[in-house]
């Protein structure tokens, strides 16, 4: 860990952890919204699509808001992070 510390590599994985977390928290909260309103998961549109779509838009919204142009690796995570959420939903 010294030697992330030293070369500056631990903030890039501190923005990465925050980018899924981010995600996470928002997909979470938007299940937990679709399960109280019935009205917003019809057949058209499933559960899992809503986590999913809010994930992807929360972790999108992140890393815009980190400055995604000097974090390349922010960029990269939300691309990995939609490319597993596009399997899930």
């Amino acid at each position: 860990m010294a030697l992330f510390n030293r070369t500056g590599v631990s903030h890039l994985i501190d923005l990465r952890l925050h980018v899924t977390v981010f995600a996470a928290l928002a997909a979470s909260m938007a299940l937990g919204l679709a399960r109280r309103s019935p009205r917003l998961t019809t057949r058209m549109l499933p559960r899992a699509k809503v986590r999913v779509a809010a994930g992807a838009c929360a972790a999108f919204g992140y890393v815009l808001l980190t400055q995604a142009r000097k974090c390349p690796q922010c960029v990269r995570t939300l691309l990995m992070l939609w490319s597993g959420l596009a399997r899930v939903g």
